[in-house]
């Protein structure tokens, strides 16, 4: 096999741009969602089946208390409630409520020039090189356990790594059992930072899945809080009535104390524990699905994140996804859009 000396660094953190309520729809004029400064934007409602005299509109403005409401008579057919262009980095939601119906769509505006919202700390530097000394200094302790019934050429572990953080960083670590040293691309899967749910749980398919692509590949299916895997439901119930409850609140005053301190350094150590395996000073490719209408991961600061790295960048924007796809009514859409050539991308990276 070649060396490929790629890291593959995939935050599954969302191209059409119909949204469909039960009876509202929403277009826009670029199914993208994404606009150049200055390009028209124009967005449309319709009701598929029975009419309402009015409808409200919200329109979100970066995110911010900065919105716009307005009730609108319903005069039959498509209704314009946007025609304008925008000319600097933003973000708008539209939000249409009839009666019960509701529906939202949303897009941005030169998502290429989102930047931080706040200023850097003029030692943010030195800290960070100072934590990952740190980490680094710290000898890795690797405890291992093999999962049964895998696919039959893999081998999968459950794996946990010590850490200077609070926690140490646990997941699932898959590949090829006769892959030779050098001679494989890396997956690092990373799940929303929920806990539990199938969209946050580490799992031994996961890891399994990613390592069969391609020619072989090394794939560690990373849990955020560096919970055990494969534990029963109650485990992790019991975790976000209790110890990770309002997790994102701990040591919110605090650089030292702040939850996501040891987060970042259960990541920092599953990159460490990965690169040591075949690969050296590669170059991540971030993959990124970003959600429009997300009000808790809002699309300006992802932008604002991932234009901070200077590898390439991947990125899937979905007009109609929140911090959930959990209408039914969406699946195939998304499914046929932005996830099957997500993994197209991966299987031909991969390869």
């Amino acid at each position: 096999m070649n060396t490929i000396r790629r890291l593959f660094l995939f935050f599954l953190i969302g191209f059409v741009a119909n949204v469909f309520g039960r009876n509202i729809i929403l277009k826009q004029s670029n199914d993208s969602g994404i606009y150049q400064k200055g390009e028209k934007i124009r967005v449309t409602v319709f009701f598929k089946d029975a009419e309402p005299d009015s409808f409200s509109v919200k329109i979100r403005i970066n995110y911010s208390g900065n919105t716009e409401n307005q009730k609108i008579r319903n005069t039959g057919g498509e209704v314009v409630i946007f025609d304008e262009s925008v000319n600097g980095p933003a973000s708008l939601i539209f939000e249409v409520r009839a009666g019960r119906e509701f529906a939202s769509i949303g897009l941005v505006v030169d998502p290429g020039h989102f930047t931080p919202g706040t200023g850097r700390p003029k030692d943010m530097d030195r800290y960070w090189q100072k934590e990952k000394k740190e980490l680094r200094a710290l000898e890795m302790d690797v405890k291992s356990l093999p999962v049964d019934s895998i696919k039959d050429g893999f081998v999968c572990s459950d794996v946990e790594m010590n850490c200077t953080g609070p926690k140490p960083a646990r997941g699932y670590f898959a590949k090829p059992d006769a892959a030779k040293p050098k001679s494989l691309p890396i997956v690092l899967f990373v799940h929303a930072a929920g806990v539990q749910g199938s969209w946050c749980l580490s799992k031994p398919e996961n890891a399994i899945y990613y390592a069969k692509m391609g020619k072989g590949a090394l794939c560690f299916d990373l849990n955020a809080h560096g919970m055990l895997n494969g534990q029963p439901k109650e485990y992790y119930t019991n975790l976000e009535k209790g110890e990770l409850k309002d997790y994102f609140l701990q040591g919110v005053e605090s650089r030292s104390d702040f939850y996501f301190r040891g987060m970042y350094l259960r990541l920092l150590r599953t990159l460490d524990f990965l690169t040591a395996q075949l690969l050296k000073d590669c170059k991540a490719t971030l993959v990124t699905e970003i959600g429009f209408i997300d009000l808790t991961c809002p699309s300006t600061s992802v932008y604002a994140a991932i234009n901070q790295a200077k590898g390439e960048k991947i990125t899937f924007g979905v007009p109609y996804r929140g911090h959930h796809l959990d209408q039914k009514f969406y699946q195939e859409i998304w499914e046929n859009t932005v996830y099957k050539p997500k993994m197209d991308f991966i299987a031909d990276f991969l390869k």
